[in-house]
């Protein structure tokens, strides 16, 4: 198990609206999921956690259900900021192949980059 611990992750859930690349951690640290949001994280976090999303039966919605179903909550966490919307698809590419590379076990299915952001 790999445990960020980079110096350029942010923990919080204060930002506001703004164009993100997020990752989403365990309670113990690891790094579990990376995003990409135009919202504030804090409710980004809350839209992971909803039922209609804990639903789905993906790799990262079964993790955060049995994170839910234990009392516990997931932790999110600001890795990259954007003025803009426009490099965000390649932002989130090229940070799911970091942590990948480094070894977390990451949760996101694809490459990334597909879909609307968050």
């Amino acid at each position: 198990m790999v445990k960020s611990t980079h110096s350029h992750l942010e923990r919080s859930g204060s930002k506001s609206k703004g164009f993100y690349i997020y990752g989403l951690y365990d309670p113990s640290g690891e790094l579990r999921y990376i995003g990409k949001c135009q919202t504030s994280l804090y409710r980004r976090l809350q839209s992971h956690k909803a039922p209609s999303q804990t639903k789905l039966h993906t790799h990262r919605s079964n993790w955060i259900t049995g994170l839910l179903k234990l009392g516990q909550q997931p932790i999110i966490g600001l890795i990259q900021e954007f003025q803009s919307p426009e490099d965000l698809c390649m932002a989130e590419q090229y940070w799911i192949k970091y942590f990948t590379n480094v070894g977390c076990r990451l949760t996101n299915i694809t490459s990334g980059g597909e879909g609307a952001p968050g």
